[in-house]
């Protein structure tokens, strides 16, 4: 069969794509995900029950490669990259914050780069359809700060968060002196995805609700191997499903795989920079020399805490509802520093910190260092060699170091007496100087989540530039 869109990827995009182009009952739509399926959408409540019920989320491994920046090599932690599939309900990681339409937020002027359609005002009507949240809809109304938030949120925080929020008050810290209220800079509560106390995935939120139209086919557990061609224009998809090989036409192919899987997708089928598709053996379709590279991410790293006995952690509400946001010290980007209280030894732990141990997280929101994304081979199916570069550029090691000694200032305030007994990491021997700082910062950051730039939108003459604004690949 022939379709009229081909998507792939199952996630936030690709099921938000799907679902809203299946409104026309006369376009056929077919959504490939290289995960597994989930069509019903079975409550998952709070952090405890997701924990238990999931000891081994669905997740798609990606092997990094190898390491030769000597100077700044990322931790062994960071030597495996689980992303999530797109349609797994169960796995909540990138569902926990919510990041309000509100101009703060929106960090980078994209119009002002040749993107003028992504312009703050235009983007904004688009993002409100999406919230449903009445507290978040007056902060883009203008009432930035004036409204409460839902009290329920409050009232159920983790002694551990609250006592953190009191401290970045007393410190002085902008905005945090309103602590039922939602800011954009300073301490304040953490909007997230989580509607009547459970979890909104990509499934739930944006694909079950239309799975019942005929016009909308689903393919779980479908991996696209490589996008097909006449010429320069895309004619189908090759995919793999229960072991073997097909080939899928389409008049048009939407390629929504995510930040690691879209370049190598791209690359594989013929896209991306023309003396590395030769040096790998594949023909060249198009030399873009953008795809796979300028891979960005937040940096993340933990400063770990022990609590005082018998500290009750509350493992069943959300493990992450107030952060701490501000600028770094002679920095251009606004709020880059964000700085996250979690009962996880770190905020991509797999189980809920209940042993007592909990952590600080510091998080590089808008770093300067960025690596790249390469094929190791020319099969489909195989990871790509990924070097993050975290920490590569002296900048980000300045503003992460100055993170770290604004957590361990904060932890000598008087309202988290009671609640911290010492801290575990860094020690203080890692503490006495810039450098021994640096050490440990170089050995225990690493990336986020939340890749991004891999496949850049920009105008024909950014030369770097993989799609142009209307999401079209150049040429």
């Amino acid at each position: 069969m022939k379709y009229d869109v081909i998507v792939v990827g199952g996630g936030y995009s690709g099921g938000r794509l799907a679902a809203r182009l299946s409104d026309d009952p006369r376009r056929s739509i077919l959504l490939l995900e290289s995960g597994p399926d989930h069509p019903s959408a079975g409550p998952i409540h709070m952090a405890s029950e997701f924990a238990a019920r999931n000891p081994e989320p669905s997740r798609r491994r990606f092997d990094f490669g190898a390491i030769t920046d000597v100077e700044n090599p990322v931790s062994a932690d960071a030597g495996v990259a689980y992303i999530a599939t797109g349609m797994d309900r169960d796995r909540p990681a990138s569902q926990w914050a919510y990041l309000p339409n509100i101009p703060s937020y929106w960090h980078s002027d994209w119009a002002e780069l040749g993107n003028e359609e992504w312009s703050y005002a235009n983007v904004l009507p688009y993002i409100s359809r999406l919230e449903n949240d009445r507290y978040l809809r007056s902060f883009a109304a203008g009432f930035i700060g004036s409204a409460p938030v839902p009290i329920h949120q409050r009232d159920n925080w983790p002694p551990w968060q609250t006592a953190f929020h009191e401290a970045a008050a007393s410190a002085g810290y902008h905005g945090a002196s309103r602590p039922r209220y939602f800011s954009t800079t300073g301490a304040h509560m953490l909007p997230t995805t989580i509607s009547t106390e459970m979890w909104t995935s990509a499934a739930s939120a944006f694909v079950n609700e239309h799975r019942h139209r005929l016009n909308l086919t689903i393919r779980a557990n479908t991996p696209t191997k490589r996008i097909l061609f006449e010429g320069t224009r895309a004619s189908g998809v090759e995919v793999t499903t229960m072991g073997e090989t097909f080939v899928v036409e389409g008049e048009q192919v939407i390629l929504c795989a995510g930040a690691l899987a879209s370049p190598q997708i791209l690359m594989l089928s013929g896209i991306g920079p023309a003396d590395h598709l030769n040096e790998i053996g594949l023909p060249v379709v198009k030399d873009l020399p953008g795809v796979g590279q300028n891979l960005r991410n937040q940096h993340f790293c933990a400063v770990e805490v022990k609590t005082k006995p018998g500290l009750n952690l509350k493992p069943d509400a959300p493990p992450i509802q107030t952060v701490l946001d501000y600028t770094a010290s002679r920095s251009d980007p606004h709020n880059d520093i964000r700085i996250i209280p979690s009962p996880l030894p770190n905020i991509g732990g797999e189980t809920l910190g209940t042993s007592g141990v909990v952590a600080i997280n510091c998080v590089l929101d808008q770093p300067l260092s960025f690596g790249e994304i390469r094929l190791r081979t020319d099969t489909p199916g195989e990871s790509p060699a990924i070097n993050y570069r975290c920490l590569a550029d002296p900048v980000d090691l300045k503003r992460m170091r100055e993170a770290v000694r604004a957590c361990l200032k904060l932890l000598e305030g008087s309202s988290l007496n009671d609640i911290v007994d010492e801290v575990v990491s860094p020690t203080q021997r890692e503490m006495e100087s810039d450098q021994a700082l640096d050490e440990w910062l170089r050995s225990n950051t690493i990336s986020g989540e939340s890749p991004y730039g891999t496949c850049s939108m920009g105008p024909p003459h950014d030369l770097m530039a993989v799609v142009d604004q209307r999401g079209r690949v150049l040429g």
